[in-house]
């Protein structure tokens, strides 16, 4: 076993906290993605699996641009939009002819 120096102690806790937090981020973002989906009046072509990554991704984003709870309200924005845009996307795609 070798001893760690004390520089690479501090690295080693901020490694940790940094992987906390986007630990994190992803967790709340889960959520995010659920209450996006919940924000949208009409019926989503996705499933809700894609919708809570969607939010996770945009938690994590405005998570990094902006902490607290202004990333929080601004990663919501952004999930609703990314949904609201893929859904919409979806829905006007060309079907079959009939």
């Amino acid at each position: 076993v070798v001893p760690l120096h004390p520089g690479d102690r501090t690295r080693l806790k901020m490694e940790i906290h940094v992987v906390g937090h986007l630990v994190a981020l992803v967790a709340v973002g889960l959520v995010v993605g659920a209450i996006a989906r919940l924000t949208l009046p009409r019926r989503q072509s996705l499933p809700i699996a894609m919708t809570m990554l969607v939010g996770a991704g945009s938690m994590v984003l405005t998570g990094l641009v902006a902490p607290g709870l202004v990333g929080f309200f601004l990663g919501v924005v952004v999930a609703v939009v990314i949904i609201s845009l893929t859904t919409g996307a979806a829905v006007q795609s060309p079907g079959r002819a009939r």
